[in-house]
């Protein structure tokens, strides 16, 4: 980033999100002192959330800035949404924050508003009206074609709720489209593991609806979904024929949507360990066993919360991991996946909260590299930060190696960021851990 101070000024920067409702921008290259840092708010305690009779414990002790930002690098504007509990009355707020210095962008912060016709749950007068104290922002933020669009659910399945996607146009922060995925009925979420919603080059946006009423057109409860470019209607939909076992057994589809570079799929997976393959630009709707869209995989297991892709020019590689399994490598040739994975890992993961990237030079085999931060058992327990090698799975290197490489507290679902010979890691310890190749020690 480089701000009116001209190149001296210059710097790569991390920035750092908290429940607490701070952001930090650090040097990205040198530890030491924020560059600058921004409080949005008094965060939620969520002990304001959920009922007596079924407290919600997900989230403790708060719940501030949960949903990834998203940088418009064109402006130098950092766009975070945080949640927030003011004179007794819940809010979403929108926040444009120049990424130097730190300052709010003229109209920021703007309370993220919404309301839809529908008859569904919480409805009044054939309304729905978007209700901050029922729901989650937990998916990251999508930027398209001058537009932000944040994405809701429940938090816990308490109801009223419904799975929202709201857009706000980027230079003025003007409401610009709401889409509720369950206008007739209750439930649904967008919460995609922490995932950002995905969009094409026709600027079509891809979503991953979780548990909820499906079937009577206008709800999409666990169902792959294409909006039109403005993000406000269903051009095409995926229901997998078992969405009333989906519903039953709470088996969300919530990991993807993920768009396969130079192909027309996009894939998405889910608690129930079955990975769905489409041609996104005919998503087939619903049929008996699933028969109509390119490959419904049936896995090793249940329970996929995350997965990663390496796009090789021999066949892409999608890595995933199931509950108490390796994670496996599986490469998509002729339009489908392996049926057996042709690469597995030794160690074995005993819960599937992890997150993972994948680093390369390009294409390049030999080169590529699958971190994954996992819980070393409970998921609570201390985490391992991994490097496998990503053509065989084979553990290059992890944290516990050496004490001082330790990561700290685990984080659900924090997937690690590579940039510049370096992973950046969040931990639930107030502190981001770099490590970098030249010593081979992390700071913090």
């Amino acid at each position: 980033m480089k701000p009116a101070g001209g190149e001296a000024a210059r710097h790569d920067i991390v920035f750092v999100a908290t429940m607490h409702n701070s952001v930090y921008a650090f040097d990205a290259d040198s530890p030491g002192m924020p560059l600058w840092t921004k409080n949005l708010g008094p965060a939620v305690a969520t002990s304001t959330y959920g009922t007596a009779d079924e407290p919600y414990r997900d989230i403790q002790p708060e719940n501030g800035i949960l949903g990834p930002p998203v940088i418009d690098a064109a402006t130098s504007t950092i766009f975070v949404v945080a949640a927030t509990l003011e004179n007794g009355a819940w809010f979403y707020k929108l926040n444009a924050v120049d990424c130097l210095p730190g300052t709010e962008r003229p109209g920021s912060p703007v309370v993220v508003a919404a309301e839809v016709e529908g008859t569904g749950a919480g409805s009044v007068n054939g309304k729905i009206t978007f209700d901050a104290r029922q729901h989650l922002q937990s998916s990251g933020l999508l930027l398209q074609n001058g537009t932000v669009f944040a994405g809701f659910g429940s938090h816990g399945d308490n109801q009223p709720c419904h799975g929202s996607l709201i857009g706000y146009n980027t230079s003025t922060l003007e409401g610009v489209s709401v889409f509720n995925s369950m206008p007739g009925g209750d439930q649904g979420a967008f919460w995609q593991s922490g995932r950002a919603p995905a969009a094409d080059d026709d600027g079509s946006i891809y979503l991953v609806n979780g548990n909820g009423t499906a079937g009577l057109k206008s709800n999409f409860g666990n169902s792959i979904l294409r909006l039109d470019s403005k993000g406000s209607s269903v051009a095409d939909f995926f229901t997998p024929y078992d969405v009333a076992d989906l519903n039953d057994a709470d088996s969300d589809l919530m990991a993807g949507p993920l768009l396969i570079p130079g192909t027309k799929f996009v894939l998405a997976t889910g608690k129930a360990g079955v990975i769905y393959l489409l041609d996104r630009t005919n998503l087939e709707h619903s049929a008996t066993n699933d028969s109509q869209i390119g490959q419904r995989l049936d896995t090793c297991g249940p329970l996929i919360f995350n997965v990663a892709l390496w796009n090789r020019p021999d066949g892409p590689i999608l890595y995933s991991h199931s509950v108490n399994a390796p994670i496996t490598a599986s490469k998509l040739v002729g339009g489908k996946l392996g049926s057996t994975p042709f690469a597995s890992s030794t160690d074995g993961f005993p819960v599937p909260y992890e997150g993972m990237a994948l680093s390369a030079n390009g294409y390049l085999a030999g080169t590529g590299v699958l971190w994954v931060l996992a819980p070393s058992g409970s998921p609570r327990s201390p985490p391992i930060l991994r490097a496998n090698n990503a053509d065989g799975l084979e553990e290059i290197w992890n944290s516990r190696m050496n004490e001082s490489d330790a990561v700290g507290s685990y984080m659900k679902f924090a997937s690690p960021t590579v940039a510049n010979d370096k992973v950046y890691v969040p931990t639930g310890d107030n502190q981001l851990a770099v490590y970098g190749p030249i010593s081979g020690r992390n700071t913090t």
